[in-house]
């Protein structure tokens, strides 16, 4: 079984904004990761009074898996981490409920549809316990230094 690093080591982003508590496979198209709802985990900042975390975070929770795997790839290829990825827009986006309930550890899965160094399409399913709880297509755009520089360039 092969020994991942903390998410904020594949990641851009940095606590409060790391929603991801453990990585647990990564390989050349796919990753899956977990996040604790509840008090436990990175998310308690996001839930509400209950505990629940909620589903609208199904984009971000998605997006962040598939940094995880464009971090763990980059660093397995010896490159450096993008610095940014930013999503450009989600598909077919299913989530039945309006939350995910307090105490669930959600188990994030992404699939690599399409990857030309750019921009990518990853599919993602979140479960627990072995129950679809949540679905889509994401689509995202990796940021360079040079790319931020000319997005925020002011004159």
């Amino acid at each position: 079984m092969t020994k991942y690093l903390e998410p904020v080591d594949y990641l851009p982003h940095r606590a409060p904004m790391i929603l991801i508590d453990k990585v647990t496979e990564v390989t050349e198209d796919s990753a899956v990761c977990e996040s604790y709802v509840g008090d436990k985990g990175v998310l308690k900042n996001f839930t509400d009074k209950d505990g629940n975390l909620p589903s609208y975070f199904t984009i971000e929770l998605i997006s962040q898996s598939v940094g995880v795997w464009s971090g763990y790839i980059a660093k397995l290829h010896n490159i450096d981490i993008p610095p940014m990825g930013m999503v450009l827009g989600a598909r077919d986006l299913k989530y039945p409920k309006d939350h995910f309930n307090n105490g669930s550890t959600l188990k994030i899965r992404v699939k690599k549809i399409m990857d030309d160094g750019a921009i990518a399409s990853f599919d993602g399913e979140i479960f627990s316990n072995d129950q679809a709880l949540a679905s889509g297509r994401v689509n995202l755009i990796r940021v360079t230094d040079n790319d931020l520089e000319r997005l925020f360039k002011r004159d």
